[in-house]
């Protein structure tokens, strides 16, 4: 079982290698790293991370100057209870035992909180397995607003500022986002 140090070791790995432009390295630490072995097995998966993190990362977090990362005292775990928001946690069934709990003690944390586990996934559980995610996701969604809509019909709600909309067409599931008035016009 690998444990939180272990990940941060191999996320070091990842980051030293992709900040210093080794492409090849950073491939090898990658796809060497733990959290990362169900990923490896689906190849649509694989290659949409290896062009993300080796290919289109910057890595500006491993790169001289950067301000390091601090931690919150007390830890963000401890005020959990605190979260008002409708939560869904999702983790994949393959995640690394110590992720896997972290996202159940979340799950147990934050009340009202949904902990959902797709089947088949590991640690970026929505491109390992992203039909299943969004589903799960849409029907979060339904969980906060109602059921999804009849066929060939849009349900919309808002939540922080966007609006969501969620209907069927066949098997297939739409969602759209939509900038809110104050950012309407304004590019990202």
């Amino acid at each position: 079982m690998i444990s939180v140090p272990e990940f941060m070791q191999g996320m070091r790995a990842v980051i030293a290698a992709g900040a210093a432009g080794l492409k090849d390295n950073c491939r090898a630490a990658l796809w060497g790293f733990a959290p990362l072995r169900v990923a490896a097995t689906i190849p649509r998966a694989r290659a949409r991370i290896d062009r993300l993190i080796v290919e289109d990362h910057h890595f500006p977090q491993g790169r001289p100057g950067t301000p390091k990362r601090v931690f919150l005292d007390p830890p963000v775990s401890s005020r959990f209870a605190e979260i008002s928001a409708p939560t869904l946690v999702v983790v994949g069934d393959g995640e690394m035992p110590a992720l896997a709990e972290q996202g159940a003690l979340m799950a147990r944390g934050i009340p009202e909180a949904q902990l959902s586990v797709i089947e088949g996934a590991g640690h970026i559980v929505n491109i390992e397995q992203p039909e299943a995610y969004t589903e799960i996701v849409l029907s979060g969604f339904g969980r906060i607003s109602g059921p999804p809509a009849d066929a060939g019909t849009m349900t919309t709600w808002t939540r922080l500022g966007w609006t969501y909309g969620c209907g069927r067409s066949g098997s297939t599931r739409a969602v759209q986002r939509q900038l809110p008035p104050a950012v309407a016009g304004t590019s990202v």
